[in-house]
């Protein structure tokens, strides 16, 4: 069922953010809180997914290529993520926000995710 609120928030029509809002964040938020693992193998690229908490969500084989996920929550000690990839094995997550570093995370326990590694000292990040 929120599979499809959220594939709504993924349509061939180009919407704006303000024109669709937070329905596909409230879907998502919505759905990991009854099911940690129902994003699992979804293709929610282009999506328009904001204000979503995905704290304890699994993302395993999920593409958010080119999706907006502003004022989305992933883990509560992580600031504005501006990039996130996976590795493709699916074991490690790599993030980076304002800080400019590079978080490593191992994500193999989703319930226990851990900070492996963090790299530091980048330039400008704009």
């Amino acid at each position: 069922m929120w599979n499809g609120h959220l594939a709504r928030s993924r349509s061939p029509v180009p919407y704006t953010s303000s024109e669709v809002g937070y329905v596909g964040g409230n879907a998502a938020t919505l759905l990991v809180r009854t099911d940690k693992f129902g994003l699992e193998g979804c293709n929610l690229s282009r999506s328009i997914i904001l204000g979503a908490d995905f704290t304890g969500a699994s993302f395993q084989d999920v593409n958010f290529a080119e999706a907006n996920l502003a004022d989305c929550v992933f883990m509560e000690s992580m600031n504005i993520v501006r990039s996130f990839a996976f590795s493709p094995d699916g074991k490690i997550l790599a993030s980076s926000a304002g800080d400019k570093k590079v978080n490593f995370w191992n994500i193999q326990n989703i319930d226990n995710v851990k900070l492996q590694n963090t790299l530091g000292g980048w330039g400008n990040w704009n």
